[in-house]
């Protein structure tokens, strides 16, 4: 026999049950009013709702306190949330390898592990909350901190250790030439930063924790991919009027323009940064051309 969909509707309507019941919430210190439908036992929906003024509040409230009390007679392991500032957290326990009792693990998110203040947490009957990130776990904020500050900055140090970098390229690593904050925009910032560093003769970008290093390492190797630029660019054939020798000695005149292209060079290595690279090159390029205006048309 088929029975028609709007028929086994009708059948279920009538075995669908709806209960209201009555809670007191400690995180919110109200009433919460909790609705349910169910069906054979299968709860379909629940929807809860707080009232701070409910009448049962005392009642309610004097309930969950003794049971409480009881609980924690009777049960170790009773509390279930902490609150820190304004959050809560929920609790577990675990037991470590070899112990013979649990030990209470909150789990924090980035926004309250570098914004929490306090340095260790507790339960009510005084014993140590451990905390936890991804999965690390120290037994207090700072030293779960410290490990995930280390564990960042390896990180970063690992994606840029292998990059290579060349005069034209610099301006497309700028994203690693900069401070980074570890912490990611939450509590007090604390920065890595990245730089340039001359490795031999080849430069490749780095990350550091101290500012005026970063910046030492980045200049040293910016001056010598510049340097290194200006040479090919300007060779000593350039600023000779020789013709057919292969290996060129300047004249006296030649070398006397030479000396002030290169105090022009070390004018700009002095004023050098990642922002004015082209800047620099341009200048010297048009000045080049002002010294030897018949060599630069040539």
């Amino acid at each position: 026999t088929i029975i028609e969909e709007k028929e086994v509707l009708a059948l279920a309507s009538k075995e669908i049950k709806e209960s209201k019941r009555l809670e007191y919430s400690p995180t919110d210190d109200a009433v919460v009013v909790v609705q349910e439908k169910t069906f054979r036992g299968y709860v379909l929906d629940t929807q809860k709702h707080i009232e701070k003024e409910h009448p049962e509040y005392y009642v309610l409230k004097a309930q969950y306190e003794a049971q409480l009390e009881e609980l924690k007679r009777t049960d170790p392991y009773w509390q279930t949330e902490l609150k820190v500032g304004d959050r809560v957290f929920k609790i577990s326990y675990i037991r470590s390898w070899g112990a013979n009792t649990k030990k209470a693990v909150i789990t924090l998110d980035e926004e309250a592990l570098f914004t929490i203040e306090e340095k260790t947490l507790f339960l009510e009957n005084y014993s140590r909350v451990w905390v936890r990130f991804d999965w690390d776990e120290r037994d207090n904020i700072p030293s779960l901190r410290n490990c995930v500050e280390q564990k960042k900055l390896t990180a970063l140090r690992r994606k840029v250790l292998s990059k290579r970098v060349v005069l034209d390229s610099v301006v497309n690593n700028l994203e690693y030439i900069n401070p980074i904050d570890l912490h990611d925009g939450f509590g007090t910032p604390l920065y890595a930063y990245g730089c340039l560093i001359l490795q031999g003769t080849s430069v490749f970008l780095d990350v550091v924790q101290d500012q005026e290093l970063a910046e030492a390492n980045t200049k040293e190797a910016l001056q010598y991919l510049f340097k290194s630029e200006i040479e090919n660019r300007y060779p000593l054939k350039k600023f000779s009027h020789q013709e057919g020798k292969k290996k060129k000695v300047l004249t006296k005149a030649e070398s006397e323009v030479k000396s002030e292209f290169d105090d022009m060079v070390r004018y700009c290595l002095m004023s050098l940064s990642i922002n004015n690279i082209d800047e620099c090159l341009d200048f010297l390029e048009e000045y080049y051309r002002e010294l030897l205006p018949e060599k630069a048309n040539s």
